[in-house]
């Protein structure tokens, strides 16, 4: 089955997500029930879950009535409450959002292609660190001195389901691939590579943007949109 070791998540209704209300977890996603894609067409076209459709996101409002499970590329937990946001914003109910999206499938699968799916970007790493809801491991002595200075915990275990692999450009390539292998109901571990003075100026940029956010005169905490 194509959702085999893979975690879908049902938002309320109710109220909007938000990291401190985390979606129940559902592990079978129901017969009938639509699988869709909302990447564009080259991501789906390099990998996609066997049976998914490929439908924009603007598109789904027009699927009212059916039985949803939905994905993109989002792999942290923030982008999966934001597509589950966004769906409920549109007036659907009845649907699923996959958490850890096409990278959590291709890890369950042990894909080759988890490799390019489960890497985060400098801003990617930056701000799943600064969340500290992850397990995180760091692969040199140089990297986990940086997250001791930024006060950031290594090791522990996971709030939300996930590992943050960091490591030296040179990790080895098998490796990696090892540690993206999987087990039903695991971890989704997602990785950064780089010198420890690349994430340490990632994660000085995420501090001062959030500060700038939210001592900023733009920010109004009545509206939501904000």
């Amino acid at each position: 089955m194509w959702w085999s070791g893979v975690h879908a998540a049902t938002c309320q209704a109710a109220d909007a997500p938000s990291p401190a209300t985390p979606p129940a977890p559902c592990w079978t996603c129901g017969a009938g029930a639509r699988l869709v894609d909302v990447r564009d067409r080259a991501e789906y076209s390099r990998l996609h879950i066997p049976g998914a459709e490929n439908l924009p996101l603007q598109s789904l409002p027009n699927a009212r009535g059916s039985s949803l499970v939905v994905y993109d590329g989002g792999r942290l937990r923030a982008d999966a409450l934001v597509l589950c946001e966004r769906l409920h914003r549109y007036g659907l109910r009845d649907f699923k959002v996959i958490d850890g999206g096409i990278a959590a499938w291709a890890q369950s699968q042990r894909r080759t292609e988890a490799l390019d799916a489960s890497r985060l970007t400098d801003v990617e790493v930056a701000a799943a660190l600064a969340a500290g809801q992850d397990r995180v491991v760091a692969h040199s002595d140089g990297l986990s001195a940086i997250l001791k200075k930024h006060a950031i915990a290594a090791g522990g275990t996971s709030k939300n389901g996930r590992t943050i692999v960091l490591g030296h450009g040179d990790l080895p390539r098998d490796r990696l691939l090892a540690t993206l292998s999987r087990r039903s109901g695991g971890n989704i571990a997602l990785y950064w590579t780089g010198a420890p003075e690349q994430l340490d100026a990632a994660i000085a940029r995420h501090k001062a943007q959030e500060s700038r956010r939210l001592d900023g005169p733009m920010v109004d905490y009545r509206c939501p949109g904000l």
